[in-house]
């Protein structure tokens, strides 16, 4: 559980930096 919310938060993180 906590590594699937680590991928996920990790996910969020390249979008946004992809966005930037």
């Amino acid at each position: 559980m906590k590594f699937g919310l680590i991928d996920n938060i990790f996910s969020l993180n390249s979008r946004q930096s992809n966005f930037l």
